[in-house]
This record gives structure tokens, C-alpha cells and sequence, in this order.
């Protein structure tokens, strides 16, 4: 630590700013690599590009002197080296071990370049990363999933509530009926294991992106749609609902008849045609090719573009059936920015990285 410590008040700032361009080229170039292996985690040129990137990361540390850092990004850099070799094999949780590890050596270059010291944990994270590459089949994924919560343990995103008195005003009639809307989804949330609180994280995500826009979609009809989005789930199988591993054709093709299902009921209730719209849009895409009725661009009511993003956001940040870990909030944000203008608004991501960058602490 005192060595270095020492080395900090060595380096020049030309050198600094060498080091801080070159991290951010590599630390770009990885994310859109982790994007690529998402999709296909056996692409040999996406390992390889990002074993090199990895590479470079640990170089540059070593020759600004950092290298305790530096022992730590090696780390990471023999799993991929491992994973190249296959004697690992790659998963989607691997990439968040990657970026979550990048992120940190990050935060850590800062402190050493302003006050000279590292955190004490680096050494109890560099052994996380020793048990991923030295993992038999059994230990693997526990270990990855073991280092991801150390790593991701402070990352927590909170969403200020909303001050807009525009965007919150609302008659008598319509508060009676939100409430009923919200006991509605609370008692669907109260049957599944991962939905408790989920619609309100959503709300809460969404209600800010409406008001980052002026308030650009009434406020009452957003929050009833937010509610309902997802009602039509209680219309299908309890089995279809409660299965924690991957859909067959059939049951997504029954899953996603719940927009309709939700619409046709909202619909029922007089006052509520521009929620009934967001709700039976909210799994369209930008690019055409969402359900159920695969329209696209312009043709998407902006209620329904928030909720898409609000409700992968929330998905991704939270545990879910099919995965035991949240996703790092950086990471989420990531995805969502590469999914622009395909399967999200490009308006509304850039609103959302407004929203992200402002309303949110760690």
C-alpha cells in the first residue's frame, strides 16, 4: 500500500490522461463485446477481442504503477483465458463479473490518482476471481454468483419521488379507481415469489421519465397502465405463472395474449381508453417486430415506449426465477442503450439516461 502510495506523486498528469483515455477506449470497446456475447457466448473473435481488451486494461495499470489493480484485472483476465481454452465455458452472468470487475478497477484508479489509497477488500475480490478460474462444474456458477453480490452489494438504484404537482394532480373519481387499480396488482404480486413490490419500482421509474419530459403523457392514465400492464397474467394457468425455467412455443405464444387481456379489461372501465392503449402496446417494438400486433416507430404511444423501458430496467435489477443475482445497474443500462431504435424508442433511452444520470445515488 505505502509502495503505492509512493508511485501516485511519480506520475506526471500527460501520463494520467494517457491512462484515463486509453482505460475508457478498452472499457467502450468490452461493453459492446459483452453485448455480443450476451447473444452468443461461443463467438471465439468476441472472447478473444475481449481477453485483449482485459489485457491492455492490466498493461496500462502496471505502467502507471498500480499493481495491486493490476493483480486484480489479471484475475479476470485468466478466466478469459481459461474460457478461450475452453476449460471454461462463458455464461451471461460471466459478463457481469467482467463488467462489474472493470467498474472497479475504475473507481480504484480514481482513488489512488486523488488520495493515494485503494479499498482493503481488493484482496478478498481478487480471491473470488482465483475460486471462478480454479471452479470445478459444481462450484462455478456459485462462485460467479458469490463475487457478483460483492461486488454489487452497494449498487442500488433509487428513484427520487416525483415533485411535479402538474404531473401528480388528479380528480376524486380517478384516485378511486388507481387504488382499485394498485390493490389489484398487489394481490397478483403477493402470489408470485418475485413480484413483491415490482409494480411500484416500475411507477416509480416511470413517473420520473414522464416528468424529465415535460409530463408529456397524463399522469393518470400512465399510472393506471403501469398497474395493469401485466393484470392479463392472472388470466392465464397458475402452472404458466409459477414455471421457473424456460417457456416452450406454446406457453410464450399463450404468454403473450396478456396485453390483450389486460386492455380488454381496463377497457370495460369507462375513462381509461388511453391506458387500455399503453397497456396492449407495452411489449410492441420500436423496430416492428413486438407483440401482439407488431407495430412499430411512430405508431407506439409514449406511455407504452416508458413502460417498455421501465419494466426491463426493473427486470433486470432484480432477482428473478430464471436468474438468482440482479443485474448491475450499470450493466442494465448498457443493455437498454443497445437496444435503441431496436427494441426501444431512441427518444426514450435518451430520456432515460437523463433520468439515470440525475435521479439516482449509489
Amino acid at each position: 500500500m505505502s509502495d503505492q502510495k509512493s508511485t501516485f506523486y511519480e506520475v506526471d498528469q500527460e501520463l494520467i490522461n494517457d491512462f484515463y483515455q486509453e482505460f475508457q477506449e478498452s472499457y467502450d470497446t468490452a461493453e459492446n463485446l459483452l453485448i455480443v456475447l450476451e447473444n452468443n457466448p461461443d463467438d471465439p473473435e468476441a472472447i478473444n477481442d475481449l481477453f485483449r481488451c482485459v489485457h491492455s486494461i492490466k498493461s496500462n495499470l502496471k505502467m502507471v504503477g498500480f499493481g495491486e489493480i493490476a493483480d486484480f484485472i489479471h484475475n479476470v483476465e485468466h478466466i478469459l483465458d481459461a474460457i478461450r481454452h475452453h476449460q471454461l465455458s462463458y455464461n451471461a452472468a460471466l459478463s457481469d463479473v467482467v463488467l462489474l470487475s472493470m467498474d472497479f478497477v475504475k473507481n480504484e484508479s480514481n482513488k489512488l490518482f486523488n488520495a493515494g489509497v485503494i479499498s482493503g477488500n481488493i484482496q478478498e475480490l481478487s480471491s473470488y476471481l482465483e475460486k471462478i478460474c480454479h471452479s470445478d462444474s459444481q462450484e462455478y456458477l456459485n462462485n460467479i454468483q458469490l463475487l457478483i453480490q460483492q461486488l454489487n452489494s452497494d449498487d442500488e438504484v433509487v428513484i427520487t419521488e416525483s415533485k411535479n404537482e402538474v404531473c401528480s394532480l388528479r380528480s376524486a373519481s380517478d384516485q378511486k379507481d388507481i387504488e382499485y387499480f394498485k390493490q389489484l396488482i398487489e394481490q397478483l404480486e403477493s402470489y408470485m415469489p418475485y413480484w413483491q413490490g415490482r409494480s411500484q419500482r416500475v411507477l416509480d421509474l416511470v413517473s420520473a421519465l414522464n416528468e424529465k419530459s415535460d409530463c408529456i403523457v397524463n399522469a393518470q392514465q400512465l399510472e393506471a397502465a403501469v398497474y395493469l400492464h401485466d393484470i392479463g397474467m392472472a388470466f392465464l394457468p397458475d402452472s404458466l405463472m409459477a414455471k421457473d425455467s424456460r417457456l416452450d412455443d406454446e406457453e410464450f405464444k399463450l404468454l403473450k395474449t396478456h396485453p390483450v387481456l389486460g386492455h380488454d379489461y381496463i377497457k370495460r372501465i369507462p375513462g381509461w381508453d388511453d391506458a387500455a392503449t399503453m397497456i396492449l402496446q407495452h411489449h410492441e417494438r420500436f423496430d416492428g417486430n413486438g407483440y401482439p400486433n407488431k407495430i412499430k416507430n411512430t405508431e407506439l404511444s409514449d406511455g407504452a415506449c416508458m413502460i417498455a423501458i421501465a419494466d426491463t430496467f426493473e427486470a433486470m435489477t432484480h432477482v428473478r426465477s430464471q436468474r438468482t443475482h440482479k443485474r448491475p445497474m450499470l450493466r442494465a443500462v448498457i443493455e437498454i442503450n443497445s437496444q435503441s431504435e431496436k427494441q426501444f424508442s431512441p427518444w426514450w433511452v435518451g430520456i432515460f439516461n437523463e433520468v439515470i444520470r440525475s435521479r439516482t445515488k449509489k
